[in-house]
């Protein structure tokens, strides 16, 4: 099944999803004894693949802290020239004109919203499924991406994978288009399309932003990011164009609760932080906070759901009659 931008989008009732799998409210991660071993299953991949460092040469497999903050816009031109002497920009920034590239990200989840609700009850171990390409209209390469996250670390695996053809790995059997793939690269996919059948996720939630990225030129690793306009849009397509319309803003001052529109910062680096990094911290009073930009869009589309059906019950009430066509 090739990619096609002019199928029409469907956007699921969430609330609706969740009340028929009866997981409508948060549990308590602290009341919970036993760690359900299905989700251990999931975030411990089979046949782990290390360098001596632990990190596969391709980067296949890694894994790191991230650190987040919102910042005004006029901070990011003054956080570039502080991390100048440390870092180069990131070569696909470099090339843009603006120096952003546009990040569209396809996330994968149960009919439950199970990797949601797992985020939202602060679960030590929890995960995420997406699909992600980096391009304006979802044209450019696409990665398969499981995010892992153990107690603030996180593991990322990570393949590249057709174009023409991702959504046929993901709805079918595996096909020669994948033959190329080397092993790591081949444990990466099998891991994947291994989640999300045991799972039976599916397609939910696509976001899109715009992304400037620096990497140290000194350290290790250590990888700096500014995101800006995110936005996102429900669906329940095998699909990364998404359409050019109904799109809607998580980074606006009610989402993220600041005064006004902010840029997403995020500091990432693989074991000890440099010393430049706390020095960053300190300069410019960074405030550290959890963020999420998938359930930040998919709490926004609950609300939106909620508000929708209140609305439908006062009409009546108000005198006033529902359009029908």
């Amino acid at each position: 099944m090739a990619e096609n931008s002019a199928q029409p989008i469907v956007r699921p009732n969430i609330i609706k999803q969740m009340k028929e799998r009866q997981e409508v409210g948060p549990t308590d991660i602290h009341r919970m004894s036993v760690v359900d071993p299905l989700t251990l299953l999931m975030v411990e991949p089979r046949g782990r693949v290390r360098s001596r460092q632990g990190v596969v040469p391709d980067a296949t497999v890694f894994q790191r802290y991230e650190y987040k903050y919102a910042i005004a816009p006029e901070l990011v031109e003054p956080i570039c020239s502080f991390i100048r002497p440390y870092c180069e920009m990131d070569r696909f920034a470099a090339r843009e004109e603006e120096n952003f590239y546009t990040v569209t990200s396809l996330y994968l989840d149960t009919d439950g919203y199970r990797t949601y609700w797992d985020k939202r009850r602060g679960s030590p171990i929890r995960f995420k499924l997406r699909v992600r390409t980096y391009a304006e209209y979802g044209d450019g390469p696409v990665k398969f991406e499981i995010k892992r996250s153990f107690n603030q670390v996180s593991r990322k695996t990570r393949v590249n994978v057709p174009r023409e053809t991702w959504p046929d790995l993901l709805t079918g059997p595996v096909n020669g288009s994948v033959a190329e793939l080397s092993k790591p690269e081949r444990a990466a996919l099998d891991d994947f399309i291994r989640v999300t059948r045991t799972f039976g996720a599916r397609p939910k939630m696509l976001v899109r932003y715009q992304r400037q990225a620096f990497t140290s030129r000194i350290d290790r690793y250590v990888r700096i990011t500014f995101d800006r306009r995110l936005v996102y849009l429900p669906t329940s397509n095998y699909d990364l164009t998404g359409g050019a319309s109904n799109w809607h803003s998580i980074d606006d001052p009610a989402t993220l609760g600041e005064p006004g529109s902010r840029v997403l910062l995020e500091l990432k680096f693989m074991s000890g932080a440099p010393i430049w990094l706390f020095d960053l911290v300190r300069t410019f009073r960074l405030v550290r906070r959890g963020f999420s930009k998938y359930c930040s869009a998919v709490s926004r589309t609950m609300d939106a759901e909620q508000t929708g059906k209140e609305l439908s019950l006062a009409m009546p009430l108000m005198g006033i009659r529902r359009r029908n066509g």
